[in-house]
């Protein structure tokens, strides 16, 4: 069964900042924002998640598939891009390459306190994801 809600304003803030990425910024800002600094992140979350979701939760294998793939492609993808941007952004383009990775990072967290904001604390967040 498949369900569709709204996204909450924090999963719709980072799929904003994603697409302005993608589409404004040089290849070596998006690389370094969504490889580096979102897609890294997630490999060390999902090792801590994906023991509870087994032992806590109960899910099979099946289930828990994406959180286990990250657990590993997450960590191999983060530091190619890390290395491939390094290699390839020019001196004058470093702070904003450096920019867009503490902007993936922030991105990143953001969403995961909004799910926790609103569906552990209760608070409204307001516009999107209401019940």
């Amino acid at each position: 069964m498949l369900i569709q809600r709204p996204a909450l304003s924090t999963t719709q803030g980072m799929r904003d900042w994603l697409l302005l990425l993608a589409d404004r910024r040089s290849w070596q800002e998006a690389a370094a924002g969504f490889h580096v600094g979102m897609e890294a992140q997630l490999a060390p979350i999902c090792d801590r998640v994906v023991p509870v979701l087994r032992e806590h939760y109960g899910f099979d294998e099946h289930a828990i598939r994406f959180f286990v793939t990250h657990q590993t492609a997450d960590v191999e993808h983060g530091g190619r891009a890390l290395h491939v941007v390094d290699k390839y952004t020019p001196d004058d383009l470093r702070d904003r390459v450096l920019e867009a990775i503490r902007e993936g990072t922030d991105a990143r967290w953001m969403y995961f306190d909004g799910v926790y904001i609103k569906w552990v604390l209760g608070y409204d967040l307001g516009g999107r994801g209401r019940d």
